[in-house]
């Protein structure tokens, strides 16, 4: 028999969050931007069969990059689309902040 449990609202710790955003802050500049996919994408090397292949991790850790957005040790396009879907939650929050605020200053007028 299933016991009845009641809802109840839990904190998040942190630090989980932090270390999941990091993860889309590839050339490690302190926040997630368009350039962090456009580096994982200029580091595919076209060979000479026209496929594009991923440079070496040397390359990478030359340039101190951390590219591998998903952490299932490949660098692939699959990295650059988990940083545009990043940039995209970044902007729909933005949003929604933005909106509460507006009408927070709203609630202040009155």
């Amino acid at each position: 028999m299933r016991t009845k449990r009641r809802l109840q609202i839990e904190q998040l710790d942190g630090r989980y969050l932090t270390a999941s955003f990091a993860a889309t802050d590839v050339n490690q500049s302190g926040s997630t931007t368009a350039l962090d996919a456009l580096v994982i994408l200029n580091g595919f090397a076209i060979t000479d069969e026209g496929k594009a292949e991923p440079r070496e991790q040397q390359y990478w850790d030359d340039l101190g990059l951390k590219p591998d957005v998903s952490g299932n040790g490949i660098i692939s396009p699959l990295d650059a689309l988990l940083v545009l879907n990043r940039l995209s939650i970044l902007e729909a929050e933005a949003e929604r902040f933005d909106a509460v605020y507006d009408n927070v200053s709203f609630l202040e007028d009155l």
